[in-house]
């Protein structure tokens, strides 16, 4: 649900429950932790990840023990009889990964069938989940509610988000500028990760490889081990390591390490999820700016819906009158409208089926037609210009769209008003003293049966007399046991201890505050809420 407070926010659903979710921190227990993180979003794309790679490993190991015991024998210049179980199943392991990260094979080709089936369904199964883990990251950025480009402003404190900022906002002070920085440009965070991740492979691979890619830099120049400096093995690891995480894939050179290999994974694993990330984040810089064009549409519409609305309360002689729309959306599909003529004014409550633009558009083009024909036939009673506004409506609307109405003409001279409705259950009320009654009259809703007519109640007026129209907005929210506002009663006795001396809009305001306290949760309401007060002074 969102709507406009008075401070001009808008309020969202999906931000409060966002942040009324229990903190990743407060982990009390093990099962608790492994929930949080690996049962959803990422870390459960994580979770799948290590044990697909885990279980590749593990058939591979069991099905082609003696080729891949060759292949490490052939890494470590060995006789195979000294290669350990261990050692071969390490080697599983880095094969699995590299199969996986790079969605083909590693630098052993399986010979039995069994070992080739496998590896085939390891490469399909691989880009199986490849494919849903990006699809997965897309659609968790899909939300029913969006930050408008209002709050996107507010919220970034007028800074600007996207790739790049501005010169201005760069600060290198201090490690919190620093911080904030990369926080705000996805980009260069990104690439922050990349590099303290190669950093991280370069460091260790030197040191617990230093042999191997010395022999592999001899073979590549052509020259005899003895002849190589450190600064070209270092340089030699600074390129696999780099190619490794670019690719997410492997090298030229293969760890002989059980160390190596486990730096080569977290390699080849860093690469493949934070390319994962930089596609998520691309697409959600993408979709927040389509949605925020969007939200600025809907804010637009909302302006334009609510400047047909009337702005202040009536006072004439003889009346006070104010009314309150609160839309559950941006937009809304109720309405009500006062219609002034010769000595009678007419007040107009409406609520149109359908939710957000549909039914806004709706109730802006029921609105529009009740004005004009009023405008056309002035003076008309309420029965027939409802009968008018039926027809020229089921001729405009959708079938499956309908409006219910109240037409209430209030004649200044008699002092009697004449009420006519289509469709609307949430009957007017009138509070007479310390008595509140309904004002029973019944119609079929506009917008279905074109040659339908409508039939008219009227009622003598009193001073003092205060009479209510509204919507089921008003009336139908429930609280925590499911029961309705009106049927609990509490409305009517609202109305029956207001004091007489409250105008008419402190009486509308007064019912809403209560509406809005008997709910369940305000943030969750899905219907909007109108209502008119009518004062007979």
């Amino acid at each position: 649900m969102r709507h406009w407070k008075s401070d001009g926010r808008l309020q969202l659903n999906d931000l409060r429950r966002e942040f009324s979710q229990p903190s990743y921190l407060q982990v009390k227990t093990v099962s608790e932790f492994i929930h949080k993180y690996f049962t959803r979003g990422i870390g459960k794309n994580v979770a799948l990840v290590f044990i697909l790679c885990f279980l590749g490993a593990f058939i591979i190991f069991s099905v082609e023990p003696a080729q891949y015991s060759d292949s490490v024998a052939g890494h470590l210049e060995k006789d195979v009889d000294e290669i350990t179980r261990w050692d071969t199943f390490w080697h599983c392991q880095w094969w699995a990964v590299a199969t996986f990260t790079t969605v083909c094979y590693g630098d052993v080709s399986p010979t039995t069938h069994v070992g080739k089936l496998w590896g085939l369904i390891f490469v399909v199964t691989s880009y199986i989940l490849i494919a849903y883990n990006l699809l997965d990251m897309a659609s968790r950025l899909r939300r029913d509610n969006v930050l408008s480009s209002k709050n996107l402003h507010q919220e970034s404190g007028g800074r600007n988000n996207g790739w790049l900022s501005s010169p201005d906002e760069v600060r290198w002070q201090t490690p919190r500028k620093i911080s904030e920085f990369l926080r705000r440009n996805y980009i260069f965070r990104y690439f922050a990760y990349a590099i303290i991740c190669t950093a991280i492979s370069i460091c260790l691979l030197y040191t617990l490889e230093f042999a191997q890619y010395t022999d592999s830099v001899a073979g590549h120049t052509g020259k005899e081990v003895d002849e190589i400096a450190q600064w070209e093995t270092l340089w030699h690891v600074t390129w696999w390591s780099i190619l490794t995480f670019a690719t997410a894939g492997y090298g030229d050179v293969s760890p002989t390490t059980h160390m190596g290999k486990l730096v080569g994974m977290f390699q080849m694993l860093s690469g493949y999820f934070v390319t994962l990330s930089i596609l998520a984040a691309g697409v959600e810089k993408i979709r927040s700016e389509m949605l925020s064009h969007f939200q600025n549409e809907l804010i637009d519409a909302q302006q334009m819906q609510n400047s047909l609305l009337p702005k202040e309360p009536l006072i004439i002689e003889g009346l006070q009158i104010a009314g309150k729309n609160i839309e559950a959306r941006e937009v809304g599909g109720d309405f009500f409208d006062y219609l002034e003529g010769d000595n009678k004014i007419s007040v107009v409550v409406g609520d149109v089926s359908g939710k957000g633009l549909k039914g806004a558009m709706n109730a802006v083009m029921t609105s529009g037609i009740l004005r004009l024909i009023d405008d056309e036939n002035p003076g008309l009673e309420g029965s027939i210009l409802m009968a008018k506004v039926n027809k020229a409506l089921c001729r405009a609307m959708e079938r499956d769209m309908n409006v219910t109405a109240v037409i209430s003409q209030f004649d200044l001279e008699t002092k009697q008003m004449i009420l006519t409705n289509a469709g609307q259950h949430a009957y007017p009320l009138l509070k007479r003293s310390k008595s509140v009654e309904p004002i029973k009259a019944k119609g079929l809703a506009l917008g279905i049966i074109p040659s339908i007519s409508y039939k008219s109640v009227s009622l003598d007026l009193q001073s003092g007399d205060l009479l209510l129209f509204m919507t089921d907005g008003i009336t139908e929210p429930r609280n925590a046991e499911g029961v309705m506002y009106e049927e609990s009663g509490r409305f009517h006795q609202l109305l029956s201890e207001l004091s007489d001396e409250l105008s008419a809009e402190e009486v509308v305001e007064y019912v809403i505050q209560d509406v809005i306290e008997y709910m369940i949760d305000e943030e969750e309401r899905d219907d909007d809420i109108t209502i008119v007060a009518v004062k007979v002074t």
